[in-house]
């Protein structure tokens, strides 16, 4: 028989489906396939866990597993997840998420990483009274969020250690105060979402003081920006010398949306000319911002838009650094001119 480091080794070549199959051989294959070593950095998707045993909950707990996506919401079975898992480092709930299940987050001292897809049920207040004593929380997304008055996202403000927080509201904005408040009191985010209606003012200090404030940073050091179904263009120089350390932008629209963000995507080209990552979805054209296209781009992706002929080439002589282009559902140009793709973008590595 071949020791145990080398079965283990062999598994760790395999596939969730291939280790289930290999689990449900024998007793012994069942203590192997269980390793923890064979389940580092795997994302468990939890597809509806009210179906789920004590067993099941047991065996994740030998697995050590640390990363779970929730699909559907069962009390029971979440305080089971909470207590059988005390040590998940990310948790992601694509399911509409209510008050009870946010209090059993408690015991998950050590989380790191929390997506609530669906928070349309709870106020702002709810949420972060529940969120803000994970203190080790280092990124944070809350989608479809009810604003109120906005006064609950102080709380966010006491999580020091976020490196990348989203918010997206369900319509409206957020009070520009307050969310203000917050971004200048995490010396450490890098990466902002947003989905708001406007958002002029959320990147500059106002000179009035409302909010008694005695530790701030002067200036945001964010990398990556990313504005998802934001109508909004009146961003003041001000604001933008705030974002004048990002290198990385996104502007995201579903595609029936009623765009207004040709505006905004040329303000910030224009005033952003160090940006190496740029992500647009379902712009209605591509041309009038192609010349104006960082020539330290090396990253592009272009969704749901008309891309010509020209401003391929125009990308060809202009953005020679760029090594990673993406075209889906674009339309505008000949398909022929990808022949040619390997001598116009020699850096390029993926297509």
């Amino acid at each position: 028989q071949l020791p145990q480091e080398i079965f283990t080794e062999i598994f760790s070549y395999l596939s969730s489906d291939e280790k289930a199959n290999v689990r449900a051989t024998c007793k012994y294959f069942q203590k192997l396939i269980d390793h923890p070593t064979l389940w580092k950095n795997n994302t468990i998707v939890l597809r509806s866990i009210s179906s789920f045993n004590v067993k099941f909950w047991q065996m994740l707990q030998k697995r050590k597993i640390c990363s779970v996506i929730v699909k559907r919401v069962g009390m029971k079975q979440w305080k089971m997840l909470t207590q059988s898992l005390p040590d998940l480092v990310a948790v992601t709930v694509d399911a509409e998420i209510k008050e009870e299940a946010l209090q059993g987050l408690k015991p998950l001292v050590h989380l790191q990483k929390l997506h609530l897809r669906n928070c349309s049920r709870l106020s702002d207040h709810v949420i972060v009274k529940d969120v803000a004593h994970l203190k080790n929380l280092t990124n944070l997304m809350l989608c479809k969020i009810s604003c109120g008055h906005g006064s609950g996202l102080l709380g966010l403000a006491q999580l020091k250690n976020l490196h990348t927080l989203a918010l997206h509201t369900r319509e409206g904005c957020f009070p520009e105060r307050m969310l203000q408040y917050v971004l200048f009191q995490l010396p450490g985010l890098k990466e902002l979402s947003l989905k708001v209606k406007k958002m002029a003012s959320y990147f500059f200090l106002f000179k009035a003081r409302l909010i008694c404030i005695s530790r701030r940073v002067s200036k945001l050091h964010l990398k990556r920006l990313d504005l998802v179904d934001s109508g909004d263009t009146g961003l003041s120089d001000e604001a933008l010398d705030q974002l004048s350390c990002i290198r990385s932008l996104g502007l995201w629209h579903h595609k029936k949306t009623l765009l207004g963000t040709e505006d905004i995507l040329e303000t910030m080209l224009r005033k952003l000319p160090d940006l190496t990552e740029i992500d647009l979805a379902w712009a209605a054209s591509f041309e009038p911002y192609v010349k104006l296209m960082p020539t330290s781009i090396e990253k592009l992706s272009v969704i749901g838009a008309k891309v010509s002929n020209c401003a391929l080439s125009w990308l060809a002589n202009h953005a020679g650094k760029l090594k990673h282009l993406n075209l889906d559902h674009c339309h505008g140009f000949d398909r022929m001119v990808l022949k040619v793709f390997p001598e116009k973008f020699p850096s390029l590595q993926t297509l």
